[in-house]
């Protein structure tokens, strides 16, 4: 774990959201991850897992013509290989990655490969996003922290398994489009610090 690795234990109190941003912005700036999430539980009782999963419902209907490609990704990039937490591939069937490619790309969208979203970054391929999600553990009324959060793909996927998620990405047109793109699919629980919610 990123806290670990610097010397932050946890008290059992939680970890603050300032904690967790100074942890985070301590990483990037020596440079040793680049991209990573990091999950902790929390008592938060809020409603917002559940809310997400009826708002992901409806969201996908608009999307029935990629509903077979997401499947089959779950299928035979995830299942096929060693992914096997309910939570993970549960929200791999839910979240539309299709959103969260350029236009262009939408038909690569489920492919097993990264692809580019500008500014000289890609979204990862489903199965590493699939394995990060999976070693994180995700859990209902728990918090996550995703650092790159670059298009807001794997913000979203931790976005459907816990309460709150919380987003830090240093391309600032990056964040604003994933801030926006993450309130238009009904992530409200998710928190981007510097970027329009």
């Amino acid at each position: 774990m990123i806290a670990s690795s610097l010397g932050y234990s946890h008290t059992g109190d939680g970890y603050t959201l300032w904690h967790l941003l100074a942890v985070a912005a301590a990483v990037c700036a020596t440079g040793l991850v680049c991209w990573g999430i990091w999950l902790m539980t929390s008592d938060s009782s809020s409603p917002n897992a559940a809310r997400l999963a009826r708002e992901s419902r409806l969201r996908n209907g608009d999307a029935g013509d990629f509903a077979t490609d997401r499947q089959n990704m779950v299928d035979h990039q995830l299942r096929a290989r060693d992914i096997t937490h309910p939570e993970v591939l549960a929200a791999f069937n839910r979240v539309p990655r299709h959103r969260f490619v350029p236009p262009a790309l939408e038909h690569l969208a489920y492919s097993d490969e990264p692809l580019p979203i500008g500014y000289a970054q890609t979204i990862s391929q489903p199965y590493v996003v699939a394995l990060m999600s999976q070693l994180a553990q995700p859990k209902r009324h728990g918090r996550a922290l995703d650092v790159g959060v670059g298009s807001g793909y794997q913000t979203a996927v931790l976005a459907e398994s816990c309460d709150e998620v919380y987003g830090i990405e240093i391309v600032a047109p990056l964040a604003e489009a994933a801030s926006r793109r993450l309130a238009e699919l009904g992530y409200k629980g998710c928190s981007l610090p510097g970027a329009p919610i």
